[in-house]
């Protein structure tokens, strides 16, 4: 029982170790950042195999009348707690869909929205307004931006595309709070607290598009995620 309990506790380091990795990686290595990723994923599948299989033991040997150490336990518990991470880790999607109408057939929307990929494949482009009246349309012109990055992720630059609604009564925190929900993020109630966290976390990020909809203001961006 003891080495068993060695053994397990080998591979739960092992794993917790590269989960830490992938969490806090060196930020100025994209490179370490994806080796980290894929070896996650690779002892993720170890540990989940491992861990089934001291499941199926320790249940054999309970229908048996023994019970399980202190010990399998606890490494039970800390393999599933680890899957639970890595699930959280690996649920982020590129792109995720924004319910709205269709532009299809609407030649000028059509055409802004041509004007708009172009300039996202621009790297001396940083920042893209679209502005106008209220009800001519811009918020489903940028709905159908972020949907049609959606059936083209595989092909396009962005690592990861993050929608938030500000709407007239800015609020820090409401957009702090749908960029950490988005990134599975624990939510920070502190504004500077998030908003380190949030950077921290978008760093990892090869390259990230960040869509503000409903703006009627000027936003610091330091103070959302930098």
């Amino acid at each position: 029982m003891d080495a068993l309990v060695s053994i397990l506790g080998a591979v739960v380091a092992e794993s917790g170790r590269i989960l830490c990795g992938c969490v806090y990686p060196n930020f100025s290595s994209l490179v370490e950042f994806q080796s980290n990723f894929d070896a996650l994923g690779k002892e993720t599948r170890i540990l989940i195999d491992l861990k089934n299989g001291v499941k199926e033991l320790v249940e054999s040997e309970e229908r048996n009348g023994k019970v399980p150490t202190t010990q399998v336990k606890k490494w039970l518990s800390e393999a599933e707690e680890i899957e639970v991470g890595v699930n959280l880790i690996q649920a982020v999607k590129v792109v995720e869909q924004i319910p709205g109408p269709s532009i299809e057939g609407q030649t000028t929307a059509s055409r802004n929205l041509g004007r708009i990929l172009d300039l996202l494949e621009d790297d001396g482009v940083r920042s893209i307004g679209i502005w106008g009246m209220g009800g001519v349309g811009n918020t489903t012109l940028v709905k159908n931006l972020n949907n049609r990055l959606e059936s083209t992720s595989l092909a396009q630059p962005f690592s990861l595309v993050l929608w938030v609604t500000v709407s007239k009564d800015m609020d820090l925190k409401s957009a702090q709070s749908q960029i950490a929900r988005r990134l599975n993020l624990p939510i920070e109630y502190d504004v500077q607290r998030m908003a380190i966290r949030l950077s921290q976390r978008l760093k990892m990020e090869k390259k990230f598009l960040l869509i503000l909809d409903d703006i009627w203001e000027r936003i610091d961006l330091d103070d959302v995620a930098t």
